[in-house]
């Protein structure tokens, strides 16, 4: 309003009055909008029609006004830009608008302008971009050349100043006076919420009263009722010492209201009420009076305020209750792993007993993946070991795991097999690191893990580092060279290109050269004393992970007679399609145990996977039976289980 009416501060509240009384009797009908470009917008249209009805002798008082101001006159250029600027924003589309207010006249980042739009960082980032260069062309048909760079230097120029506290009450009160409806206003403005004053709406806080893209929320008993919002009586504070119940019944009623940036702020005035040792009572006081989407939204808070003064007791308390289950973003035990992995970059010895502690727990040992959840939360202690270069560290947790299975798993993530978060850097300042990691992988106690951990990690060494591969060779025994070449073989092709914004994104292209490789190994095996059988059963291995399944099978098949992999096809079949969403739909387990050599271990499995794959998926099963796709010598065999009581 100052800058639409020269600098004249009476005119300028003037202005500010109308609009704040308009949106007390509007409040209510502004679900959709972003409030700041709301604002901006009847701003700009009451302060034309100002301009429009005054006298000449009043514009000659506002130019004088302006010249007695404190304020430095602008440059000419910047005067003129000024006088032009808002006429050329009212011409853009109102998002566009909208994302020039928050960014420009209210300094926020791209983040929370894309909250306010309902758009991505990026997104936002190019939505301003795209609106600086409209804007720019409107001023320039107006005789007005300003570059893009120049016009955003120029805009952020135009940020509001503080308004005095005093200013804001005054502008409250007599726009609620004025209003028909103040509750509506009440619901934005509501000064003693969290002790937000109502300056934050002018002064640069922009409160976007978009809906959210979900569904609106149930409607619960405790609601604010018809009657209720005619009269103006609400229940927006709690007493100073609320009981649980009341912060659950006050929790409830603002989740059932349209989500608004002001209903976060009440939301968090509510949780501020509990005190951090009756989390436990309040979430369990609360869980089956909560419904999901309150349940997620008001747990992950409290809890995360509460582990970062106990996480012992925390997370304690999270396995021993099953909260996971109550906080579904992310999976079931999202929050659990988060905080664990915070705990163990803070505290690797406190999160280490704890886990050890609490292996036997039930949820703990639930399926993960590969293997459990208590597999997934050593990877993270052994990663931390390994970033302080502590490698005898990663080993000896290791050894501390029950089972094998469970030593191998905590380390799997050092050495590629877990892409997400693999902690994999080899540098030539890290290679006396990676040579005692890789010298300590050859000595680990089961021989197939062991085979798996090496050719995993050239396979990764050559994915990650392709160019340094000839350096990190010298520093290998003479039969190392034949686990390079395995590694080799599950190595797959990368093309890699720079987006606009500088990364790196990997596409995967089909590998031109597996001949060659497994020709390569097997010279590299047989240089290395291994009989041609024991060669190519190592190949046979090395091959699945990188190789398509058919073209694999195909190649199992032409090699069949040179190959000893009972036990590996053993172990396919029992684990393929036993973890998470994949359970008995296919019978890949099937097709992994129909490659046994050995005729009885091959029925036994086979039959095993079949019932799991009938108990799993009866009428896939039933399909699989009667299209013939079952093994010749095993269709009787599956037709009899198919058609027997269970």
């Amino acid at each position: 309003a100052l800058r639409k009416l020269g600098g004249d501060r009476a005119a300028a509240q003037d202005v500010a009055q109308e609009v704040f009384t308009l949106l007390a009797r509007k409040a209510h009908r502004l679900g959709s909008v972003v409030l700041a470009g709301w604002l901006y917008r009847q701003t700009c249209r009451r302060a034309a029609n100002h301009v429009r009805s005054e006298t000449r002798r009043r514009s000659r008082e506002t130019a004088a006004a302006t010249m007695n101001s404190s304020t430095p006159a602008a440059p000419p250029d910047a005067q003129l830009l000024a006088r032009e600027l808002d006429d050329a924003m009212l011409t853009l589309p109102a998002d566009d608008r909208d994302a020039l207010v928050l960014r420009y006249f209210e300094g926020h980042g791209y983040r929370s302008i894309g909250e306010a739009l309902g758009l991505g960082e990026e997104a936002a980032r190019k939505r301003v971009q795209r609106a600086v260069k409209k804007l720019g062309t409107t001023l320039k048909r107006k005789g007005i050349a300003a570059g893009v760079v120049s016009l955003g230097t120029a805009l952020d120029g135009f940020g509001a100043p503080p308004i005095p506290a005093e200013m804001v009450s005054r502008l409250t009160t007599t726009a609620l006076k004025t209003s028909a409806a103040p509750v509506a206003l009440s619901t934005l403005l509501n000064p003693a919420l969290a002790g937000v004053l109502a300056t934050s709406l002018i002064s640069g806080s922009v409160f976007a009263l978009r809906q959210p893209a979900t569904p609106p929320h149930p409607v619960v008993t405790n609601r604010v009722s018809p009657r209720d919002a005619r009269t103006g009586q609400r229940s927006d504070n709690l007493p100073q010492d609320p009981t649980l119940d009341q912060i659950i019944a006050e929790i409830r009623r603002i989740r059932s209201s349209p989500q608004t940036v002001l209903s976060e702020l009440r939301l968090k005035v509510a949780l501020a009420k509990i005190q951090v040792l009756q989390t436990p009572e309040f979430i369990l006081r609360s869980k089956d009076i909560l419904n999901a989407a309150e349940r997620q939204k008001v747990y992950q808070k409290l809890l995360e305020r509460w582990w970062e003064g106990s996480p012992d007791a925390t997370l304690t308390f999270m396995l021993e209750k099953e909260i996971g289950p109550l906080i579904r973003g992310g999976g079931q035990n999202y929050l659990l792993g988060e905080l664990f992995r915070r705990w163990t970059e803070r505290d690797r010895v406190a999160s280490e007993a704890w886990l050890l502690r609490n292996w036997n727990e039930a949820t703990l040992a639930e399926s993960y993946g590969e293997g459990s959840y208590r597999n997934f939360l050593s990877m993270w202690i052994s990663g931390e070991y390994f970033s302080k270069g502590d490698i005898d560290g990663v080993f000896a947790f290791a050894s501390r795991m029950p089972t094998m299975d469970d030593q191998a798993r905590s380390i799997s993530q050092i050495v590629g097999m877990v892409p997400m978060h693999s902690r994999w850097r080899y540098s030539d300042g890290s290679k006396s690191l990676w040579l005692k990691f890789y010298r300590r992988l050859e000595t680990f106690p089961d021989e197939e893990w062991r085979e798996q951990f090496i050719r995993s990690f050239w396979k990764t060494m050559n994915e990650s580092n392709p160019d340094g591969i000839s350096q990190i060779r010298g520093f290998l025994q003479p039969e190392d060279p034949f686990s390079v070449m395995l590694g080799l073989l599950a190595v797959k092709g990368f093309d890699g290109q720079a987006d606009q914004n500088g990364s790196i994104k990997s596409h995967e292209i089909p590998v031109q050269n597996r001949e060659d490789r497994i020709a390569a190994a097997m010279e590299a095996g047989i240089a290395a004393g291994m009989d041609r059988r024991e060669v190519m059963s190592a190949i046979g291995r090395a091959m699945v992970d990188g190789t398509k399944e058919e073209e694999y099978f195909s190649w199992l098949e032409t090699h069949r007679d040179e190959i000893e992999l009972d036990d590996y096809f053993s172990k396919k079949a029992r684990s393929t399609g036993v973890y998470g969403s994949i359970t008995g739909r296919k019978p890949d387990a099937i097709r992994w145990g129909s490659l046994i050599a050995d005729p009885e271990l091959r029925r036994r499995t086979c039959r095993a996977a079949f019932r799991r794959f009938l108990a799993g998926c009866p009428g896939f099963a039933m399909e699989y039976i009667n299209e013939g796709r079952a093994p010749s010598d095993l269709a009787d065999d599956f037709q009899a289980i198919a058609t027997s009581q269970p």
